[in-house]
């Protein structure tokens, strides 16, 4: 080969080095100041025993009645003793005459309401504004497609144009229709009475249109003898005959009970928060009651509340997450947390000082910012963590404080308070 051509070559291997290591420099101090973050935000960590049990009120039932039934209550709703809890009707004409009564005293109050106004013509120009005020909030309702209040509006407008019909017929008439309606009224009512059975509640409550058959069998008596063995008899398959109507809850106290190894039985204390995996499932929070002998390793619990009644009516038998640990925090993943040395100052002596301290760096702005921890709960890839330590809290240095969507880092290299980076991804 000649000299020249190896020189040429010998230099182009050369300026290669020259340029793979100036870009190689860039590249090393690019990953350097680049960092990896993570956002830090408010969280709930929990830690509870799943377990399958019974609800148990005191209930009392209530006969099926025949005929045609209109239950007037709804789920939940609270009734006075000897309240109306039904009507039952006892063919198709007799609940076409209970919807014609009905009508007769809607049309009496509105003849009352008109007789009652001293100034008709008042009345009737005050009636007219609302009218079209009803008209144009029916049209704004259905041009949004906002139909949630449509029945109520217009039910308004109906009763107001009612009102205005009768108001023209003058002073004299509206008296003289005014008794007829009464009179009619009077008839219709004593011809129902005969063919319409009200249905009473026969105690104070809350009424469930629900009866699953274990209110015989399931009452707060049973809770204080109740045993784990016990459970299998309660699991047992009940039927109901469609005998009910439905049901008075008659206290506001009810219980949930279930079976529970002995150790994990010691983990609820005096309190936890029941929380039902179908049907309602915010979480209730409930006392410990009971908790029974030991039986083969297992024990029954009992848990009340005086709370959530009017929500859990139509439950019976359910899975349930019995939460017996909770705290509330800041979440960062287990990557982003150090432990380093930083340098402090003693507010008292105003010494300087270097200690161990657990944080992590966050981003701010371009920067780099050491932000001290104090870890509460340990999850299997993060931590629940406070904002502050408790040295610091007492300086009131909440700049250094880490809020809920930080940014803190999980990977980065050289990093220390008050350093540059530069690409964040």
């Amino acid at each position: 080969m000649k000299p020249g051509i190896l020189m040429t070559r010998i230099m182009m291997f050369l300026l290669f080095l020259a340029i793979a290591a100036y870009f190689g420099s860039f590249l090393l101090q690019g990953m350097e100041h680049s960092v990896e973050t993570a956002a830090a935000y408010t969280y709930t960590a929990e830690r509870w025993l799943e377990a399958s049990g019974f609800i148990i009120r005191s209930e009392q039932t209530i006969p099926a009645q025949t005929g045609m039934v209109d239950i007037v209550l709804s789920e939940g709703s609270t009734v006075a003793k000897g309240g109306v809890v039904a009507k039952v009707y006892a063919d198709a004409y007799a609940l076409e005459r209970e919807a014609e009564l009905d009508a007769l005293a809607h049309e009496i109050e509105q003849l009352q309401y008109v007789t009652g106004r001293g100034d008709l013509s008042a009345g009737t120009a005050e009636l007219n504004t609302g009218i079209v005020k009803a008209i144009t909030s029916l049209k704004a309702s259905v041009a949004r497609g906002d139909l949630s209040g449509l029945e109520k509006d217009a039910s308004e407008l109906k009763n107001l144009v009612f009102r205005r019909d009768y108001t023209y017929n003058g002073e004299t008439s509206l008296d003289q229709l005014l008794a007829e309606k009464r009179a009619a009224y009077d008839v219709l009512r004593q011809q129902t009475a005969q063919t319409t059975t009200i249905v009473r509640s026969p105690a104070s409550g809350t009424f469930s249109s629900q009866v699953d058959g274990y209110e015989s069998l399931f009452s707060p008596a049973i809770l204080e003898n109740l045993m784990p063995s016990d459970m299998d008899t309660l699991s047992l398959p009940v039927s109901v005959d469609g005998s009910w109507l439905g049901k008075i809850i008659t206290e506001s106290r009810w219980y949930f009970v279930c079976n529970l190894s002995e150790e994990d039985a010691k983990l609820l204390g005096s309190r936890a928060k029941l929380r039902f995996t179908t049907g309602y499932t915010n979480p209730l929070s409930m006392t410990v009651e009971r908790v029974s002998a030991v039986e083969n390793g297992m024990v029954t619990v009992v848990l009340s509340t005086n709370r959530y009644l009017a929500n859990t009516t139509l439950l019976r038998r359910q899975t349930a997450d019995l939460i017996y640990e909770s705290a509330e925090g800041i979440r960062i993943p287990k990557r982003a947390v150090r432990l380093e040395e930083q340098a402090v100052t003693d507010p008292e002596t105003g010494a300087a000082s270097t200690v161990q301290q657990t944080g992590v760096y966050c981003v701010v702005g371009m920067e780099v910012e050491w932000k001290p921890i104090t870890i509460l709960w340990e999850g299997e890839d993060f931590y629940l963590v406070e904002p502050l330590l408790p040295e610091v809290k007492e300086t009131k240095d909440e700049a250094r404080a880490l809020r809920a969507g930080d940014s803190v880092i999980v990977r980065g290299q050289n990093l220390y308070d008050g350093k540059t980076v530069g690409a964040v991804f």
